[in-house]
């Protein structure tokens, strides 16, 4: 007979083999452009015209993108996008008009994939990632540049990362 300790302990295992090989399945989604989001009939509020092609802008929203299909870890998802982002482009981050601009990509980006029903390949997995980047933009200007919020809503950032799409279409 296996203790109740073993059997827990070969329950974490298997979660965490399970976890993983779902990290494994999104990173392999296939590349993508930014311009295909841009060139959407509905960019749900956000516009792209307004910064330039080349500005850092729309290199920091690539190369969060690029973050997210690299991840170790569920858990390093979030994680892996911010760090790829933070230390490149510290003036961004200061900046409260261009990180709006930027969390109303993801949601374009989010909803554009929702919108073209296509879970295959990873895609969802950008979904659910975009709309939790967005979430984490809009509570870091309310903390950090606003000080309008003592913290970041650590629950709300979870409850979107492991948001099915159904709950992140409402």
């Amino acid at each position: 007979m296996v203790s109740r300790k073993k059997a827990k302990g070969k329950a974490r295992k298997a979660a965490k083999v399970k976890a993983n090989a779902k990290v494994d399945e999104y990173a392999a989604f296939n590349p993508f452009s930014l311009t295909q989001f841009k060139k959407s009939t509905c960019t749900h509020g956000w516009n792209p015209a307004e910064y330039p092609d080349n500005h850092d802008c729309y290199k920091l929203i690539e190369d969060v993108i690029k973050a997210l299909r690299r991840p170790k870890t569920v858990h390093d998802t979030f994680h892996a996008a911010k760090d790829a982002a933070f230390e490149k482009y510290p003036d961004i981050w200061a900046d409260p008009t261009q990180l709006e601009w930027i969390a109303s990509a993801f949601v374009s980006i989010g909803v554009e994939v929702l919108v073209q029903g296509d879970n295959n390949d990873g895609r969802g997995f950008l979904m659910v990632s975009s709309a939790t980047f967005s979430e984490w933009i809009h509570q870091y200007v309310a903390c950090e540049l606003h000080k309008s919020v003592p913290a970041l809503y650590s629950a709300r950032l979870n409850e979107l990362l492991h948001a099915d799409e159904g709950s992140l279409a409402t």
